[in-house]
């Protein structure tokens, strides 16, 4: 476009163009962030099975204490035969979860009390979700800021540069690899990563 004489205003399109799809903070990059990040916490969440098994010893502290006394006789005949629905199941409290799941599994007041020891670790599981959330949403925020303030300083420059000479420093950046290594060499001594010696 330098070449054929392109105006300032064509230029200045294909530049707004090439922002959104390779520049740190533009549409194209936001969205892979956002793509990764929605992985991440959906990979962080529990499946169903470890749900369920941490809410139902969650009421292993004030069930426990009934299952040898008020809860009858763990027999075939007093085991629930039929699962209750999601619905049903998702609307359970912990305490009623861990006895509905004590006599579905026809479990001994033995393994009852042995199960209460587990409710610690499933409320430390549970604190560490949380935490690696809160991680996972800060680190987000602070990449959405990050975009914003480059955004931000990059459109200043440009509000001091023509379209045409914006367009000269990205055909520089290009033409001048050896250079751009040079700078990322740099960056690498400022910038350290945790793998570099």
């Amino acid at each position: 476009m330098l070449k054929s004489g392109a105006s300032e205003s064509e230029i200045y399109a294909n530049i707004e163009d090439f922002k959104e799809k390779f520049a740190d903070y533009g549409r194209d990059k936001r969205s892979a962030i956002e793509f990764h990040f929605a992985n991440i916490e959906r990979l962080l969440m529990p499946t169903q099975t470890t749900s369920v098994a941490m809410i139902a010893l969650q009421g292993t502290a004030t069930a426990n204490k009934s299952t040898s006394t008020t809860t009858p006789p763990l027999t075939t005949a007093t085991a629930p035969t039929d699962l209750p629905s999601s619905q049903d199941l998702a609307s359970l409290d912990p305490k009623a979860m861990f006895q509905y799941l004590v006599q579905y599994l026809q479990v001994s007041p033995e393994q009852a009390c042995a199960l209460k020891d587990s409710r610690a670790v499933a409320q430390e599981l549970d604190d560490s979700l949380n935490k690696a959330l809160a991680v996972v949403g800060e680190l987000r925020e602070r990449l959405a800021q990050m975009g914003d303030d480059l955004a931000t300083e990059f459109n200043n420059v440009r509000a001091i540069l023509t379209p045409t000479q914006a367009a000269k420093f990205l055909v520089w950046v290009a033409n001048n690899r050896a250079c751009m290594h040079m700078l990322n060499e740099l960056w690498g001594r400022v910038y350290p990563s945790e793998d570099s010696p």
